[in-house]
């Protein structure tokens, strides 16, 4: 009988879900035959493991992956930024990584211009940035200042958009007047559709 996954795993008693397993006790065994050879199985184990693996080392500093990566706002425009890897192709004599903001392709984050920023390199950005949080905490006496600013900065930002969506409330208000006088004036023949 092949040894399947989820008596492996019994000893891990929840998963992520919230579904519990069963205790060993009320598990009710039967002799069934598998669904899968064994051989299928493990084939299609390989590359799981193999995907596993990559992810593990991907995630680690010495794969030359940004350590930033998905932390770093656009100053111009205060979208997210992405990453990408540059580097010569052919001779493989160097490799750059880079930040670079997502509001350069104004498609796919919804807005009509393209951000004026230019692309950071990764290598230039990390040490900047460790520094700063070094100093930071050297001298925690400036951490209670900066973080007042930045909560000021998002009331600020609250209160805007709150403005914001006031102006377009009332906007949207104000149309659905306008086209209900021009229906009502429809409604009482004072206007034609060949007018």
């Amino acid at each position: 009988m092949p040894k399947y996954r989820k008596k492996d795993e019994a000893p891990l008693r929840s998963l992520t879900t919230g579904r519990r397993y069963r205790p060993d006790t009320a598990w009710v065994w039967s002799e069934a035959p598998a669904i899968i050879a064994p051989e299928g199985f493990a084939k299609a184990q390989r590359p799981w493991r193999r995907n596993a693996e990559g992810a593990r080392t991907m995630s680690q500093p010495s794969s030359r992956r940004s350590v930033l990566r998905r932390l770093v706002k656009c100053g111009e425009c205060g979208l997210g930024m992405g990453w990408s890897r540059d580097g010569s192709v052919s001779q493989k004599r160097y490799e750059y990584l880079y930040d670079h903001c997502k509001g350069h392709s104004p498609l796919t984050c919804g807005r009509v211009d393209t951000c004026p920023s230019r692309r950071v390199r990764a290598d230039r950005l990390d040490p900047v940035v460790w520094d700063t949080l070094c100093q930071w905490l050297r001298t925690p006496t400036l951490i209670p200042p900066l973080h007042q600013a930045w909560a000021q900065a998002t009331q600020q930002n609250i209160s805007a958009l709150a403005v914001q969506q006031a102006q377009r409330l009332q906007r949207r208000q104000r149309l659905a007047r306008q086209s209900q006088r021009l229906l009502d004036a429809y409604q009482a023949e004072i206007i034609s559709l060949d007018a």
